[in-house]
């Protein structure tokens, strides 16, 4: 029998934080050897702990006691029990272990090589042939569920054995055997790319007892290894009942944050008992539950919290952290860090951001979309990119330094001309031309799109009959493509990324992303670049570019803690910190602990027969988090929400049942009550953020015309239509109709009320003009009002505008076909056109005198009609649904009053 004589574990407690005891032992246990009284030598230790956050929090403790007591030290190797298992084996120079992307293309090349009737018992509907995205997605559901079953030292053919001593599960055991052959088909696969599976390595490794390390392990606060990896380690710890080895010769050591006694509730590497911890009751008291609602409320709630502890004095060193914010859910951070800079309070985001909420992330998605669409509309939002912007403004500065023939663009005023053509003209895909009066009017906006169609001619044909969408190059050659063009947008990021020396001193932490970002980015495009061309997949340029961004979008881009601030990290961060207070948001169900029951292979039954990690282990590991967070720090709350980010209800946390049944009702009662969060708000003090009015009425001063006001804006004449809007408010009538400020709306998709009415203003005036025009025949008069409205909306509209403004065609079609039989019956009467569009303004002295003072007029007269008899009639057309008097007549107390003055100005 075998025993582990050379494990070792130590008991430090849980009445302070691990770290501080960790660094203690190696400080009284493991310090200077005698003749080396200043030297602290720690190297020949490989610490683990399991996040990288008590990793870096560690090593600052180990510098700060060797400057403390003027050592040099020497430090360990210290690493992640995710990154363990590698470092348990040796391996020849050769073997290369295959990464995430290569395993996942593995299993797609042996997915799409089994027939399609065989893989019907575990994927019955199958995507396309060439829709790669869908694929690969399949491809790593495999990969993952092989990948959880190799961390429990379990393969597809252990489950399928499993399942055999069930004759009801005959069905599902076929699932797995197939899974099995896939699996084999994989190792193939990587074989021919000369690549081997890390997991298949190391349970090679662990059946050919090979496991060993060369340095002294050290286990810190490894609450939660994996089979996988205790059997490895096992194998290193163990030793013959009969060997008489050194007793001294210890290859673990495990250091535990419990008591002596609790030795039962942990294996000998630290990693809990489940069936012990589940059990547990942590030491919690109803005064550290907060009430809240939702994520809002959630954050309210803490900002109450940090507020009413903010004068607390903390026993600690001015770069550490006197307040943690735990989160069970990333969904709670921006609430959190919105709400504590409203206190004025700075966060860290332990956490990391997304590649996505980076400059580089945003433009890679933006693109990604504007390349499978190709729309004026997916143009403009990746023109609205402050780094395209700002590549855009340096080619163009570039071209005229050159001596461009190309006429200068005023400004950055590009942008406004292309919004405008989005807004008045509704353009949709790029390549359906558009027309001459369309590119008279904006042609920055043709400029710009000619500039960004050149510069991602890369990603489209070269020297080949295919072009376009149906343009196929391998995975590797995308991601080329990418890389070169992103080295366009950022030429400066791109020369310090591939600096080794560190970056130039950045102030901004934004900044600082944006170039961890990039220099992440290109490290991922430089590895996607080096494929193997077994694993490498031919695809178009949308889907490569979407599979290359899924790759990038994957990863977190963290940032350097600045001193002072508010730490946010996750749930699996908070058992190992060591700061003096802590608050946890959202201790909900399902946040934690996470269910696994729903997982479609291995449900929660299934996972319990074959002895994997199951919905009872990470209750226990959550309970021993949840009780070194409590006894190990003086200030605690647990903030419970109702509901979460998307609204729907929360539960509270199944860690609050870990007590007696009478102070589970307790505190479900409290948190449940329905006044429980007006309570909570009259028991704090108020919180004074920052946009809280400091004054009960707005001092915004409205500008004036005082001295020194342009004379060239005095207002010597007003449209006929302009009236209402200065009758309505004179300010705002200032700024559009003097000063010439209007919003612009790019992103509607359908025509405004004025510009449909300016559509059939203007096919009404072409036929006023044409040589029908005093037909009386209704067929020719629709003919000709038709013809005219096809002129129009070609000229202004294009070929194929937005959908929803060709139904708006045809519903001007409709109308003019009635204004066509009216027109007929109207000239009938002995009415002809006989002008259209007729203007008077200043240069024929119209106007209203006021005050002795005369006010010039501008007027548009949408058609003057005159009868045989002499008599002349002004037709003024509106297309809006109200009556004209409801239009420009309102009632009011004293009767009734003109608001639109336009009709009473004609008379």
């Amino acid at each position: 029998m075998k025993t582990l004589k050379r494990c070792r574990t130590l008991f430090l407690g849980w009445d302070r934080p691990l770290l501080w005891s960790a660094v203690e032992y190696l400080r009284t246990k493991q310090g200077p050897a005698p003749g080396q009284p200043n030297r602290w030598q720690l190297d020949h230790f490989l610490v683990v702990l399991p996040t990288r956050r008590s990793g870096r929090r560690l090593r600052e403790l180990l510098e700060r006691t060797a400057a403390r007591d003027n050592l040099g030290l020497l430090a360990p190797q210290i690493i992640t029990a995710g990154e363990l298992p590698e470092y348990l084996y040796s391996r020849t120079a050769e073997t290369q272990l295959a990464d995430e992307l290569e395993r996942t293309l593995a299993w797609t090349s042996a997915l799409q090589q089994t027939d399609p009737a065989r893989l019907a018992p575990v994927f019955p509907v199958l995507p396309q042939r060439d829709a790669w995205s869908a694929w690969i997605e399949l491809a790593t559901t495999i990969r993952k569920l092989h990948e959880d079953l190799a961390s429990s030292n379990l393969s597809f053919a252990d489950v399928a054995t499993e399942l055999a001593k069930d004759a009801a599960m005959a069905s599902e055991q076929m699932r797995w055997e197939l899974l099995q052959s896939l699996h084999d088909q994989y190792i193939d696969s990587l074989t021919s790319a000369r690549r081997t599976d890390p997991f298949l390595s190391r349970h090679a490794a662990i059946t050919e007892k090979r496991c060993q390390c060369e340095r002294h392990i050290l286990l810190i606060g490894t609450s939660d290894l994996s089979d996988a990896v205790g059997v490895m380690l096992r194998q290193i710890g163990q030793q013959s009942d009969n060997n008489n080895s050194d007793p001294n010769d210890i290859a673990i050591t495990a250091l535990v944050a419990a008591d002596e006694h609790y030795r039962d509730h942990f294996d000998a590497f630290g990693s809990i008992i489940a069936s012990r911890w589940s059990q547990w009751r942590p030491p919690l008291d109803d005064s550290q539950l907060v009430p809240a609602g939702d994520v809002t409320d959630q954050a309210a709630a803490l900002s109450q919290w940090v507020e009413e502890i903010a004068n607390e004095t903390f026993q600690v060193e001015p770069k550490d952290v006197a307040i943690t914010v735990g989160v069970t859910n990333e969904s709670l951070v921006p609430p959190i860090e919105f709400e504590l800079r409203q206190i004025g309070k700075k966060s860290y985001r332990e956490l990391g951001w997304n590649f996505s909420q980076t400059p580089i992330g945003r433009l890679i998605e933006l693109l990604t979309n504007h390349l499978s669409q190709s729309t004026w509309q997916s143009l403009a939002a990746l023109l609205r990119h402050a780094d395209i912007y700002d590549f855009i403004e340096r080619t163009l500065s570039q071209r005229q330094a050159e001596g461009s023939d190309d006429k200068p663009l005023d400004d950055g005023r590009w942008l406004v001309s292309v919004d405008k053509l989005l807004a008045e003209h509704y353009p949709t895909r790029l390549e359906v031309p558009l027309t001459h009066k369309m590119i008279a009017m904006h042609g920055p906006a043709v400029t710009v799109a000619n500039l960004v169609k050149e510069s991602l001619e890369g990603f489209h044909s070269k020297g080949d009959s295919q072009s376009g969408h149906d343009h196929r190059r391998p995975l590797s050659y995308w991601a080329s493509e990418l890389k070169s063009w992103l080295s366009r947008i950022y030429p400066r990021e791109t020369a310090e990324a591939d600096e080794e020396s560190q970056s130039p001193q950045i102030e901004s932490p934004a900044q600082r992303r944006a170039l961890i970002a990039i220099r992440g980015c290109w490290k991922s495009l430089d590895r996607l670049k080096s494929l193997d061309a077994s694993l490498d997949v031919t695809v178009s340029v949308g889907a490569g570019i979407d599979l290359v961004a899924g790759r990038l979008l994957d990863q977190r881009v963290g940032d350097s803690q600045s001193p002072g601030v508010i730490q946010i990290a996750g749930w699996l961060d908070l058992a190992l910190e060591d700061s003096p207070s802590m608050a946890v948001v959202g201790l909900n169900h399902p946040y934690v602990p996470e269910s696994i029951t729903a997982d479609p292979f291995l449900p929660g039954g299934l996972r319990t027969r074959l002895q994997m990690s199951d919905n009872e282990r990470r209750l226990g590991r959550d309970i021993y988090a949840l009780q070194l967070i409590l006894s190990t720090r003086r200030f605690v709350r647990l903030i419970v929400g109702r509901t979460g980010v998307d609204g729907s209800p929360t539960p509270p946390s199944r860690l609050l049942a870990a007590a007696e049944s009478s102070d589970v009702a307790r505190r479900l009662v409290r948190l449940l009550d329905d006044h429980a969060i007006q309570r909570r708000n009259e028991a704090s003090a108020p919180v004074q953020r920052s946009w809280d009015p400091k004054i009960k009425k707005t001092q915004l001063p409205i500008p004036t015309i005082g001295q020194g006001f342009d004379a060239d804006r005095d207002i010597k004449a007003m449209s006929v239509t302009s009236f209402a809007a200065y009758l309505a408010c004179p300010y705002r009538f200032y700024l559009r109709h003097v000063l010439k400020l209007s919003p612009i709306d790019d992103a509607s998709r359908e025509l405004a009320a004025n510009q449909f009415g300016d559509l059939v203003h203007n096919s009404l005036e072409i036929f006023g003009n044409s040589a029908e025009k005093d037909s009386k025949n209704p067929n020719e008069i629709e003919a000709a009002m038709l013809a005219a409205l096809d002129e129009y909306a070609s000229a202004y509209l294009g070929a194929s505008p937005a959908p929803a403004v060709k139904l708006q065609i045809e519903q001007a079609r409709q109308r003019l076909r009635h204004v066509a039989v009216r027109q007929a019956e109207w000239r009938s009467l002995g009415w002809h056109i006989w002008k259209v569009e007729a203007s008077v303004g200043e240069k024929d002295n119209a106007g209203i005198d006021v005050d002795d003072k005369r006010m010039l007029i501008r007027g548009r007269f949408d058609r003057i009609d005159r009868h045989d008899d002499g008599r002349w009639a002004i037709l003024d057309y509106k297309t809006h649904g109200h009556h004209p008097r409801k239009k420009h007549i309102e009632k009011t107390v004293d009767g009734f009053r003109w608001v639109e003055l336009q009709l009473p100005i004609y008379r």
